[in-house]
């Protein structure tokens, strides 16, 4: 009865909507693709809040997660974790991590600064907001088992994702580095065996255009293959216009005719063999690549007294003699309000090649699951920020990446008696160049700034799980970590006021090397006070 009124009342909001939106705010053509949006929210929320009725409770299937390296049941598992399924995937067109942005309770998923392919993933607070390679993010991302390990390039396209994973709090024993808020697992969908295509086709304003093709192609043998493509382009939100104020001598033509626009495309393919009938086999390999526009550095304010402020003795804008500037007056370029157009002198483009293979093999035998995880990716990355988001020739910057690592893991799950264990041992390796040229008023200043590293860790982890009591487990975990790195580093002042060229900022040459270990250990108590609700403790 409840549910009858709920589904009453947003039917009438939805129509009142759909009124008001009509005539007062889109009424033109426009409003079919908002009008769309409002019924399908409203219809996600309806289709929540029915979950909560006994008879809609009873029809929900059982819910199986990976997030302790084993299939358990959500509802059995000891861990702040959300699970989302390809059903609710699909109906909301989530193809990358940032579309998994407030899914789960205490999770916030946002572009980096400036950028739309790199992630700043939050869990409990725990971020990491610097997208540079040489910064360690605080939440782990996984996909399909392999770890990815920079935030550049993480919002990569996967038009295939059958469930998604988030574990929040630390995660050390058995996913170890750089899981300190939580992890995110990505699990793409298997190949059925099956001929099937689904093709999903959409259209939109700012000229949105996507396609996706999925299709399983059979088997031969014992291998199944699927294949999954899509295409996605978007015109920017922000369209570049001529500099609006000509009387500026140091403005520049205008370097780009829109701003935070999308052209991207994806390539997921996926191959399982069942070798024997202990043996199983799967393959992926995926392909992201983006070629669009950031966003558009808007100027909102010009702090009192500085160098901008036309009232302070050190304003540099130079003017106006005559309705002419003859320096660098931001000022005029100041504004608050959302803007839908901007003017730009520097390049501004940002580029992500992305690609992976990902092979599992796993073997039954006497003692539980062997499984083999083996991982390489690579990634090309490029950006290229007008900083002060006007035609003066102020701050422009670049970063020029190459980035590509190798994991290998091992893990031997099973059972015996009373007692689940994990045992595993785990390899990684990656290394990461980035060049970041970075021009200042006008080439006055200019600096040479670059950075290289390379980073081996080892670690052996163990956990085992006993049940006390049918209802009563006590689980206890330790992970043992060593970890290489190695830094490169120089900031050479090719151009600097007052100083020599190619002054050293920080000297060609300089390099630094560190060892960290670390152990790490987990105690969890859980109790199973019926069915449906558990308790437990954790420290980790």
């Amino acid at each position: 009865m409840y549910c009858v009124f709920l589904v009453l009342i947003f039917y009438a909001f939805n129509v009142a909507c759909h009124e008001i939106v009509s005539k007062h705010i889109f009424p033109t053509g426009a409003f079919m693709t908002l009008r769309n949006t409002l019924s399908l929210n409203c219809s996600a929320i309806i289709a929540t809040l029915m979950v909560f009725s006994p008879a809609a409770h009873a029809q929900i299937d059982e819910i199986i997660v990976t997030s302790q390296k084993r299939e358990q049941s959500i509802q059995d598992v000891p861990i702040a974790v959300t699970a989302i399924d390809s059903e609710y995937i699909e109906s909301r067109n989530i193809t990358n991590i940032k579309s998994l942005s407030s899914l789960a309770p205490n999770v916030k998923i946002e572009n980096t600064p400036g950028n739309t392919t790199g992630a700043q993933i939050s869990i409990r607070g725990g971020v990491t907001i610097n997208p540079a390679l040489t910064w360690e993010p605080t939440v782990g991302l996984y996909f399909n088992g392999s770890y990815i390990g920079k935030t550049q390039g993480s919002v990569f396209d996967v038009a295939d994702i059958e469930r998604v994973e988030v574990l929040r709090g630390p995660q050390g024993t058995l996913y170890g580095r750089n899981t300190l808020g939580g992890a995110i697992n990505i699990i793409t969908a298997k190949p059925t065996g099956e001929f099937d295509t689904k093709l999903r086709i959409g259209a939109g304003n700012y000229g949105a255009q996507s396609l996706r093709v999925s299709s399983n192609l059979g088997s031969l043998g014992p291998i199944r293959a699927k294949v999954t493509g899509s295409i996605e382009k978007r015109d920017g939100f922000v369209k570049g216009v001529e500099n609006p104020f000509p009387g500026v001598t140091l403005a520049g033509p205008l370097s780009s005719n829109e701003f935070e626009s999308i052209d991207k495309k994806s390539l997921l393919v996926a191959l399982s063999a069942d070798l024997t009938d202990t043996l199983t086999l799967d393959y992926t390999f995926d392909y992201s690549d983006a070629d669009q526009t950031p966003a558009f550095s808007q100027i909102i304010n010009v702090s009192p007294n500085n160098i901008f402020d036309p009232s302070f003795a050190g304003y540099v804008g130079g003017g106006p003699f005559g309705g002419q500037y003859f320096g660098f007056p931001l000022d005029l370029y100041v504004n608050s309000d959302r803007q839908f157009t901007g003017t730009t002198d520097a390049e501004v483009f940002e580029r992500s090649e992305v690609q992976g293979h990902n092979l599992t093999a796993a073997l039954q035998t006497g003692i539980g699951e062997l499984k083999s995880i083996t991982s390489y990716r690579k990634m090309t990355w490029e950006d290229s920020l007008d900083l002060d988001g006007s035609p003066l020739p102020l701050a422009n910057t670049m970063r020029l990446t190459d980035y590509d690592s190798f994991s290998q893991e091992l893990q031997l799950t099973g059972a015996t008696g009373r007692m689940n264990y994990v045992l595993g041992a785990y390899y990684f390796t990656d290394d990461g160049f980035t060049d970041n040229p970075q021009t200042f008023f006008g080439g006055a200043s200019v600096f040479d700034s670059r950075g290289g590293f390379t980073t081996d860790a080892k670690a052996v982890y163990g956990q085992l799980e006993f049940a006390v009591t049918d209802a009563l487990t006590l689980t206890g975990g330790l992970r043992y970590t060593e970890e290489d790195k190695t830094i490169d580093r120089a900031n050479i002042a090719i151009a600097f006021t007052g100083l020599p060229p190619n002054t050293p900022f920080v000297p060609e040459g300089t390099t630094a090397k560190e060892k960290f270990t670390d152990l790490s250990p987990q105690v969890t108590l859980a109790y199973a006070a019926s069915d449906d609700i558990n308790f437990y403790a954790k420290y980790a």
